[in-house]
């Protein structure tokens, strides 16, 4: 199987862009697969249901997909988050389609 784009994600999720859709098919239809890292287990990204709760707190990661790429800089960003919070810090990783930033929520609302 050809992997043509790879995302991996602090969570323990990963995102992956196979060269040929069947490939993913074939993943989806195994149930569990034994690799040299462990067991890995393949859902589709929108079929999957958030079953963790966690206590609010008032700083916390917030991940933007979809960020321009003209506006990642840290003025721009700060003007995204002001609108909830204040923006603590920018987490500047190699992967280009998101913005990973903490910031300090000012209300839960």
């Amino acid at each position: 199987m050809r992997v043509v784009l790879a995302f991996p994600s602090p969570f323990g999720v990963g995102l992956f862009q196979f060269q040929n859709p069947i490939h993913g098919a074939c993943l989806l239809d195994a149930s569990l697969n034994e690799t040299n890292f462990g067991v890995l287990r393949v859902r589709k990204h929108d079929e999957v249901g958030n079953l963790r709760a966690f206590p609010y707190t008032r700083e916390c990661w917030v991940m933007s997909l979809g960020f321009p790429l003209d506006y990642q800089s840290q003025d721009f960003i700060k003007a995204a988050v002001a609108a909830f919070g204040r923006l603590l810090r920018w987490f500047e990783g190699p992967n280009k389609s998101r913005v990973l930033v903490q910031c300090l929520v000012l209300s839960p609302d």
